[in-house]
């Protein structure tokens, strides 16, 4: 929602603490291509960039897949891993949290998988991102953990939420 205002604040305080910086915003179509298809020899394009993750379900596998997983194209592991974050601590921890059907134990394996990425600076959280609905008087709204908002997620009559 603001995110050319967050990285320009970002970009400020890096060079406040002696990390040149050059904050380059761009529509999110120019973005993602660049950032997919890297620099002229493969390698990522930029060397920090600000993104956001929801996830459908409300349970991390899909982005700790895909964010901080090693980057490995063939086993389908890492493909927004754009800074190529490695460990592979945290990569088994998601094979296996991923190959787990017990819900608990799924969950504790993705917690200690960020938090071991997050120990590494492989992620650094810099925001949550809050959003906020409204409907007049007698419809209640139930969110979306996919952050979507659909017609069929309104309730008639109902209390408010």
């Amino acid at each position: 929602i603001n995110d050319a205002k967050i990285a320009e604040a970002i970009g400020q305080m890096l060079s406040r603490i002696g990390i040149r910086t050059e904050v380059v915003t761009m529509p999110r179509s120019v973005f993602f291509k660049d950032a997919s298809r890297g620099g002229p020899d493969g390698t990522p394009k930029f060397s920090f960039i600000l993104v956001g993750w929801g996830s459908g379900t409300g349970e991390p596998s899909s982005p700790l897949k895909s964010l901080l997983h090693t980057y490995d194209k063939a086993g389908g592991f890492g493909a927004s891993n754009r800074g190529r974050y490695s460990n592979p601590e945290v990569d088994r921890l998601i094979e296996e949290a991923l190959a787990t059907v017990d819900d608990p134990k799924r969950a504790a394996l993705l917690a200690k998988a960020t938090e071991v990425a997050i120990e590494d600076g492989g992620i650094i959280p810099l925001h949550y991102q809050v959003n906020t609905w409204a409907s007049k008087k007698g419809i209640a709204y139930k969110p979306r953990t996919d952050e979507r908002t659909t017609a069929y997620s309104t309730v008639e009559g109902a209390c408010q939420m």
